[in-house]
């Protein structure tokens, strides 16, 4: 079985995302957008490529060295990579023998990395919708001993909102709808471009306040602009005495949403704990666009891993939004 492999830097953006129509996956973390925003930290190189066989694209692997480590490893900035993704309808026999020839493949590229990492998620793209689904969840395993699994919390936003708001903690109802006479939410996207900017410079700007350092590289930032833009993001706020005092982004991908990246104004952090009333809002505004899933963030309680007790702290408030835990399998190879 012959294949041909096509990088992610010998192509155009355009038709990258036109093969990624075609697969089935966790394809919101292999668009050319995302992928660009992971390469964009220090000493992560894009090594990600299609794999044409017969004259068709059958699967994207999202790949990249990194070099913040003593050993460099193929992984992106937050440790691994995301799975390759396959071409919809693609027999099993010939899944499992593309899969082995991209192991091969990168095996052979030179670098003289051992180690690989990757991980799957729960979400995936299936037949034009996302679903929460366990196929080929765990394909990997034959390639590794060294395999992992932790929680995400996920929301079905195909419930009604009533049921939504029954399912959430009396802690979060009770803080939530005692908020929200004392606050106003405000949503920032493509329509108003001028207004996103200003709003977009703030959010930024509360982050830097927050850590009192520079966190991450300008470029990122850039990116996540521009997603919006392109209707693959969104900037949520929480308005009280005629300033907003919190932000929430949020990624988009078809129907599946996530919260990317929250930041409170510390002056008003105690007196109106906000971040409370903000996912609230976000929550309900992605269920009245019939959007499938809401994804919280990670669960931070394991007993393979410490964490510290901010971090623990963040599941549990998580998870009284009422949302279920699906895994995330990793796999580290040797190659």
């Amino acid at each position: 079985m012959d294949c041909k492999f096509i990088y992610f830097k010998e192509i155009s953006h355009k038709i990258w995302d036109e093969e990624l129509d075609k697969m089935e996956g966790h394809t919101h973390l292999v668009s050319s957008c995302s992928l660009n925003y992971y390469s964009n930290y220090e000493k992560i190189y894009n090594k990600s490529f299609l794999v044409e066989f017969e004259k068709k694209i059958v699967s994207i692997v999202p790949l990249a060295i990194n070099k913040n480590t003593k050993t460099h490893i193929f992984s992106f900035n937050y440790g691994y990579c995301p799975s390759p993704v396959f071409r919809k309808n693609l027999r099993p026999s010939v899944r499992r023998k593309i899969l082995s020839l991209i192991i091969i493949h990168i095996k052979n590229m030179n670098h003289n990395i051992k180690n690989l990492n990757f991980f799957n998620h729960p979400v995936v793209n299936l037949k034009k919708k996302f679903e929460i689904s366990s196929k080929n969840q765990f394909e990997m395993i034959q390639y590794t001993k060294n395999y992992s699994v932790i929680n995400t919390f996920i929301l079905d936003l195909k419930l009604n909102i009533d049921e939504l708001i029954e399912n959430m903690s009396k802690y979060h109802r009770r803080n939530i709808f005692k908020s929200k006479n004392k606050m106003s939410f405000n949503i920032y996207d493509n329509k108003d471009t001028n207004t996103l900017k200003i709003k977009f410079k703030e959010f930024k700007n509360f982050h830097f306040k927050s850590a009192g350092k520079k966190t991450r590289p300008d470029s990122t930032w850039k990116i996540m602009f521009e997603k919006i833009i392109k209707g693959n993001g969104i900037l949520f706020s929480v308005e009280a005495e005629n300033k907003d005092i919190s932000y929430l982004y949020c990624g988009i991908y078809e129907d599946f949403a996530w919260g990317w990246s929250q930041v409170n104004n510390k002056n008003f952090e105690k007196k109106y704990m906000p971040r409370h009333f903000l996912e609230w809002k976000a929550i309900e505004y992605f269920n009245k666009k019939k959007f499938s899933y809401y994804e919280l963030g990670e669960s931070f309680r394991s007993k393979e891993k410490r964490y510290t007790n901010k971090e623990i702290s963040i599941s549990e408030f998580k998870e009284k939004y009422g949302a279920f835990c699906y895994p995330k399998s990793s796999f580290k190879l040797k190659l």
